[in-house]
């Protein structure tokens, strides 16, 4: 039971020590994606949001890395993830609910897409980019 506990402390403070890592890194990290963003090299970009994700975990950092999923048509799954996260951190963000969508429609999920944008017109009820969205999905124009 003494060996459990020490591999325990051992593992714990692993743990700590790869977090600062993530965390001293996450602003360099975000710097890079940022140019990689500008550049268009999406699956760069989403990669490197990817890692400052792991140090610095805030909606914004995890709504750019499922845009940038998006727009490199990568995994769908992580960019679900990374875009469920950023309506987590921050529900009342309307383009953090519209990357959701968007995230929504790759993945041929009209009714949760649907949903997300109606909560998003709830929140910026004078983006016309949002009612576009409803109206091409209702007449299934996407």
């Amino acid at each position: 039971s003494i060996g459990v506990l020490v591999l325990d402390q051992a593992t714990k403070r692993l743990a700590e020590a790869e977090h600062a890592v993530h965390v001293a890194a996450a602003d360099g990290c975000l710097e890079q994606a940022s140019c990689e963003e500008k550049e268009g090299r999406w699956a760069e970009a989403a990669r490197s949001y990817q890692r400052a994700a792991l140090g610095k975990p805030t909606a914004r950092v995890h709504e750019r890395a499922a845009a940038c999923l998006l727009e490199a048509r990568g995994d769908l799954k992580v960019a679900l993830e990374h875009a469920r996260a950023a309506v987590n951190l921050a529900p009342n963000t309307a383009a953090h609910r519209v990357t959701l969508a968007r995230v929504y429609l790759a993945a041929n999920m009209r009714q949760s897409a649907i949903a997300e944008l109606e909560r998003a017109q709830a929140l910026a009820p004078q983006d016309d980019t949002i009612s576009g969205w409803l109206k091409r999905i209702r007449r299934n124009q996407i």
